[in-house]
């Protein structure tokens, strides 16, 4: 009973905590004014280290349910979403696959105070809705709950001016539900929008006995060629996780070393819709990679030298 109370007490002080940062956080005016002022003078970023105690909160607060697979775990995944999210011009994020909220929390906390964000999936952690609506206001997040081969096309119908300028894709793994997603997603896109896509794995998904994953890196490349989207690059690496917490029993056998793999670009529009096409977004994506050190190999996979959620030291 002590304990339950602690964790209690626990809770409500790293929300009050974390909702005292973002609450306070200065919006970011220049393209890359990164947060560094951050506890304990370790090198990643604001974004990341919220992150990590969010995760913990969430944690906590399933009782010791697994969360499945999240992108936390990876600094340099993070800070990807974080500098995307902070881009001056978006005003709607849109995700399929929730889980735990990580990915959602990564772009709210990084964009500016007025975002929103739609999230599709089958289902959720109810806990992390809570969270995310406490910490952010229930009207700037939004869930969608069923299907999204049947929820994004219905709420695409209900709601014919929704347009949004970054995208999530990391919910059904299937090569039809990622590709179906990408589709749906494209019809409500801008002009200079920023499309991710999750575990795209090459390398990694024989080896840790993914191999389900393997309809998202399919679909991606089908989208690509079929030319509903540019790539700008796929990144696929393996590494330490940044805190214990990760480290669950559930996901990937409790390692302490996860693999990631990820890709990112852009819907292509009609010239009509959008005459000078995605050159925007193309070039804050390619000031983004040059700023986190990451290049793409030709084969779209396997990029191990990125700074990820490290600060860049200056020369």
């Amino acid at each position: 009973m002590i304990f339950r109370t602690f964790n209690i007490f626990y809770l409500l002080f790293v929300v009050a905590s974390v909702r005292s940062i973002v609450a306070n956080k200065e919006e970011k005016s220049a393209p890359f004014q990164k947060i560094y002022e951050h506890r304990a003078g370790n090198n990643l970023s604001l974004t990341m280290e919220l992150l990590i105690d969010y995760h913990k909160l969430v944690k906590a607060a399933v009782h010791g349910d697994n969360l499945e697979g999240f992108m936390a775990a990876q600094p340099r995944q993070v800070y990807l979403y974080e500098l995307i999210g902070s881009t001056p011009w978006i005003q709607t994020i849109c995700e399929t696959g929730f889980n735990g909220g990580h990915s959602a929390f990564s772009l709210l906390f990084s964009s500016g105070k007025n975002v929103l964000l739609r999230s599709f999936d089958l289902s959720f952690q109810p806990s992390a809705r809570l969270i995310l609506e406490s910490l952010f206001g229930s009207w700037r997040f939004t869930f969608i709950a069923g299907d999204t081969t049947n929820t994004l096309p219905q709420y695409i119908a209900s709601n014919p001016s929704a347009k949004c300028d970054v995208f999530s894709v990391d919910g059904g793994h299937s090569f039809d539900v990622a590709f179906k997603d990408m589709n749906n997603f494209k019809t409500i896109s801008t002009c200079d929008n920023f499309v991710l896509v999750d575990d795209v794995f090459q390398k990694y998904a024989q080896q840790w006995g993914a191999t389900h994953v393997n309809g998202v890196k399919d679909a991606w490349q089908k989208a690509v060629k079929d030319g509903l989207v540019e790539q700008y690059g796929c990144y696929e690496y393996y590494e330490d996780v940044p805190n214990d917490s990760m480290i669950d029993p559930g996901v990937w056998g409790g390692k302490k070393k996860l693999p990631r793999a990820f890709c990112i670009g852009s819907f292509i529009l009609d010239k009509a819709q959008c005459p000078e096409g995605n050159s925007k977004s193309k070039a804050r994506v390619m000031q983004i990679l040059s700023e986190m050190n990451l290049h793409s190999c030709a084969s779209g996979c396997c990029n191990t030298h990125a700074t990820g959620g490290k600060r860049k030291e200056q020369n």
